[in-house]
């Protein structure tokens, strides 16, 4: 695993399966705002499950919001390096961005405050 591109803080997401809105592509990094949110939103939905594992909630809490991630590039420009979801009410009604910093580099899913390293 590429651990050369991590925002400061970003956790590494233990979901290794690729995401479908993702053309397929794993999550490397989430970064540690998203990730609250991620596991308050799990908290919301299965209160039981995400006390008793709140890593595996947050991540399936993210591969929903994942499932209308679209990427933003346009025609002729390289496919998969920003991807972009709807804004979530759940998530602060905010989008969540997931971002390569490298042409075939890990993904890093983050909102788009977020800080993200040179």
């Amino acid at each position: 695993m590429d651990t050369t591109t991590a925002p400061a803080g970003a956790r590494t997401c233990p979901d290794t399966a690729g995401h479908p809105g993702l053309d397929g592509a794993p999550v490397t990094w989430i970064t540690p705002a998203l990730w609250a949110a991620l596991t308050a939103l799990a908290a919301h939905l299965d209160p039981a499950s995400t006390a008793a594992d709140p890593d595996t909630a947050a991540c399936h809490a993210l591969r929903l919001v994942l499932a209308a991630a679209y990427d933003t590039s346009d025609p002729g420009e390289p496919r998969g390096q920003l991807y972009v979801t709807p804004s979530v009410a759940q998530l602060g009604h905010r989008p969540v961005w997931i971002h390569r910093s490298r042409p075939d580099g890990p993904l890093t899913a983050r909102f788009p405050t977020d800080p993200w390293p040179d």
